[in-house]
């Protein structure tokens, strides 16, 4: 990250994800990554894709079995560009990320 600007590792996997069929909850948001994705420059595929979309699989279905299983809050530490707040979003949930404030208000800002 430079200068305040949004990091480029967390523009790659968002690419990657926003290019991916991932599974959505009822009350969340299927479309969130390809919105957020249209705002960034480029659209090269990541040397790391197929990695970043085996652990992308992982991690969304371990949340969506904690989810599924009743429990009430998820944090994401490092969250970058991740949108399971908004594409696994579920009444009784709370989605907490921790991340260094740029990807954020850059995300914030696509919205």
């Amino acid at each position: 990250m430079r200068n305040g600007s949004p990091s480029a590792t967390a523009r790659a996997v968002a690419q990657v994800r926003a290019a991916m069929d991932r599974p959505v909850t009822v009350e969340g948001d299927g479309d969130i990554e390809r919105q957020l994705v249209e705002r960034f420059p480029g659209d090269r595929r990541s040397p790391m894709a197929d990695l970043l979309e085996r652990r992308t699989q992982w991690f969304d279905a371990v949340t969506l079995r904690a989810v599924e299983g009743g429990i009430s809050q998820v944090v994401i530490v490092a969250a970058g560009y991740d949108c399971r707040a908004l594409r696994f979003r579920t009444s009784g949930v709370r989605f907490i990320e921790l991340d260094h404030p740029s990807p954020s208000r850059q995300a914030a800002h696509s919205r």
